[in-house]
């Protein structure tokens, strides 16, 4: 429950800082970006075993969550240097010409430079998540994903 609130709170800290650049994929069937946060934070309880491609995705201890995987990533935003920055995308799904649902992707990145060999070498990585959400707005809890860049 700790790690949810902080979540929630990082997100709303970022939001009023302005340190968060939203992109939302689709002109007209695009889930709102509050709403995909909200559901993401709501089924946060999701367990890594049970995501694909989740079972190694967390260098830190104790990661058993995806709460505890984003938790993780947003904690390289405490780094003042560089720039970060959370996408969100939400793309409508058809079945049949007939509405199902949307995926959905959460994606944190982080821009930062380091010095190899004498040389500045700009880099950017980022993690996140995808989901499956429900024409009716509930979550595919089997849906969830661990994406990235690293």
């Amino acid at each position: 429950m700790k790690i949810q609130h902080l979540l929630s709170f990082t997100l709303a800290i970022l939001f009023l800082i302005g340190k968060c650049n939203v992109a939302n994929a689709g002109k007209t069937a695009s889930l709102e970006d509050t709403k995909v946060l909200e559901l993401l934070l709501n089924n946060s309880d999701v367990l890594l075993t049970s995501a694909k491609h989740c079972k190694n995705a967390s260098a830190q201890f104790n990661t058993k969550t995806i709460a505890d995987y984003l938790a993780g990533h947003w904690l390289v935003h405490k780094n003042k240097t560089g720039k970060n920055w959370i996408e969100i995308r939400s793309t409508a799904e058809y079945k049949n010409k007939k509405h199902t649902g949307w995926t959905a992707k959460v994606m944190i990145y982080q821009e930062y430079e380091d010095e190899e060999g004498g040389e500045k070498w700009l880099h950017q990585r980022g993690n996140g998540v995808q989901l499956f959400i429900k024409h009716n707005n509930s979550v595919d809890r089997a849906s969830f994903a661990c994406i990235g860049t690293d």
